[in-house]
This record gives structure tokens, sequence and C-alpha cells, in this order.
């Protein structure tokens, strides 16, 4: 993914958080947004341990989870990025109906 596809997605999240902020005063649509959010962070998390990616925030995240997973860190992450994902979607559904 090139810089301007980054800054696409930056952007999204952003604008995502801030609509998140000003919705409605019960939190349901507060908590559609997060669950949207958290699985998109999922996803990401779960494509960059399938690529192997070399993004500076996967480094970092990478260098920490392998001083406990070893070889299997980017097993980890695909994992707990289909995790994740599946969180989200808990929290999308959860309230989707409110």
């Amino acid at each position: 993914m090139g810089f301007p596809q980054r800054i696409g997605v930056w952007l999204t999240v952003a604008v995502t958080f801030m609509h998140a902020i000003t919705s409605r005063a019960d939190g349901a649509e507060t908590m559609t947004y997060w669950g949207i959010v958290t699985v998109g962070i999922g996803l990401l998390m779960s494509f960059w341990g399938t690529t192997k990616s070399e993004f500076v925030v996967y480094r970092i995240l990478r260098a920490r989870a392998q001083l406990f997973w070893g070889e299997t860190v980017h097993r980890f992450f695909q994992i707990s990025g289909i995790a994740v994902s599946a969180m989200g979607l808990f929290m999308i559904f959860k309230h989707l109906g409110s």
C-alpha cells in the first residue's frame, strides 16, 4: 500500500472518529462506529501478519510480540487480527438494533 492509500485510510479513520464523537447521546451509534474502526484495525493486523509487512507501526508491534511469540509472531498477528475483527463485529451488531 502506497503513501496516498495510507493517507486515505487515516482520513477515513479520522472522519469516522469525529462522527462517533458527535453521535447520539445513548451511545448506540457511537458503538457502531467504534465497531467499524475495530474491524478495520483487526483486518489491518491480519493483513500485516499475512504479508509480513515492513510498515513502521507493524515493525514496532512485531518487535514487542516477538519477545514472547518468537518465530510465530506473524501467525499471532493473523489470529489476533481475526479475533479483534470478530469483537468489532459483535460491537456493531449488538448496537445495530437500538
